[in-house]
């Protein structure tokens, strides 16, 4: 199979939707497939939200092992991406429960705390900085979508399964946080002059 970023959306569904299939009846092979497909975007949705990469690493295998065992007890999945990252959220979840450090992913997402050991780990530019402060405006959910969206890269579907919400109800909250952004960033820097 060759690289999938050269495959249009509706032919990377299929094909996505075939390897699950493949991978639901035993086949190793088209599990492997899926996981260097959906690998990068699980490790850094996993790397966000627990920040230090060791622990990070040994989640994500969790999540493919766990997805691998799932997957053959499964008769029905829609959406392999759906599927996995809500596999993967929950697992960070029963990170923190265990850990005790947070009462759930929401405290965790919002916490100064996570912000600034986000921004310090990856060593981000000013206008970066000013961007995720600027966040701090939005609701909740608005900075969810935000991140999963430009932080995790992930698809409206993707979050959408991560969120338990429609697919459309992200797209309006992703475009009101995106309206909300720009005019607090524009207010600033009219103050500025």
């Amino acid at each position: 199979m060759s690289e999938t970023s050269h495959y249009s959306p509706n032919k990377k569904e299929k094909d996505i939707g075939a390897l699950t299939t493949a991978a639901a009846a035993g086949d190793q092979r088209a599990f492997e497939l899926l996981y260097k497909e959906f690998f990068p975007k699980v490790s850094r949705f996993v790397t966000w939200r627990v920040n230090d990469r060791e622990t990070a690493e040994d989640l994500v295998a969790e999540v493919f092992l766990k997805g691998w065992e799932s997957l053959q007890e499964s008769n029905e999945i829609s959406s392999f991406a759906s599927w996995i990252f809500t596999i993967a959220r929950n697992r960070v979840i029963d990170y923190y429960r265990t850990k005790k450090t947070f009462a759930d992913l929401y405290e965790l997402e919002n916490s100064i705390e996570y912000e600034d050991n986000v921004i310090n780990s990856i060593d981000l530019d000013i206008a970066s900085k000013q961007f995720l402060n600027a966040l701090e405006i939005l609701s909740g959910d608005q900075q969810e979508v935000l991140r999963l969206k430009f932080f995790d890269d992930l698809e409206n579907e993707e979050i959408a399964a991560i969120m338990d919400k429609t697919p459309g109800t992200v797209r309006v909250i992703q475009h009101r946080a995106i309206v909300a952004l720009k005019k607090h960033l524009n207010e600033n820097q009219l103050f500025k002059k």
